[in-house]
């Protein structure tokens, strides 16, 4: 198990969405779901790049749903 998430592996923050997933994913190709992050968490844990993964899917997910809620607001239009 190596680890990830060093200096070095930070993406560009003027790829877009494509540019940016298509970074991320060429990043993560090489390791395995089980391998801990370089830095260290709040309690001085190392986090998986599988735990990683699924916290940036809850974060996105949480993040699409507070914008969702903000076009509503504005247009009125609810869905979609």
């Amino acid at each position: 198990m190596g680890s990830y998430g060093n200096e070095e592996n930070r993406c560009s923050p003027h790829l877009g969405r494509a540019g940016a997933c298509a970074e991320i994913d060429e990043k993560i190709a090489g390791h395995d779901l089980d391998a801990l992050s370089a830095g260290k968490g709040r309690h001085g844990d190392h986090f998986t790049l599988r735990w990683v993964i699924g916290h940036l899917i809850e974060e996105t997910s949480r993040h699409n749903g507070h914008l969702d809620i903000v076009r509503e607001l504005v247009d009125g239009v609810k869905g979609g």
